[in-house]
């Protein structure tokens, strides 16, 4: 199943200075990672997709494989848990957010190794 052509805005994440290119293709758009995140405003945007462009590297090498290419609505899951650990890192909810997340990803891995 390929990702819905609307969760693939990469326009909306980028500044205008910036290209998009195949490597800036993301698992969250800016409006996903703001209510993730429960901000509203653009204030943080500058930081939060930085957050957001890291994801993707993260999810491919503590599973192994490639979330981008097809939509995966357990890898969605797992990038809004790792949002919100990186922005709030000291929150009281961290260690929770982190057994969350290696679940998550160890869910994710075995179903990358199942698919080959």
């Amino acid at each position: 199943m390929s990702w819905p052509d609307k969760k693939i805005e990469v326009y909306s994440m980028m500044s205008a200075s910036q290209p998009v290119g195949v490597e800036d293709r993301l698992i969250l758009t800016i409006e996903e990672a703001r209510e993730a995140l429960r901000i509203d405003g653009e204030d943080n945007d500058t930081i939060i997709i930085s957050l957001v462009r890291a994801i993707p590297a993260y999810l491919q090498i503590t599973t192994g494989r490639s979330w981008i290419e097809e939509y995966n609505p357990l890898a969605k899951v797992a990038a809004k848990f790792i949002l919100q650990l990186w922005y709030y890192p000291q929150s009281e909810d961290a260690v929770r957010i982190q057994r969350t997340i290696d679940t998550l990803l160890m869910t994710l891995a075995a179903e990358a190794r199942s698919m080959g």
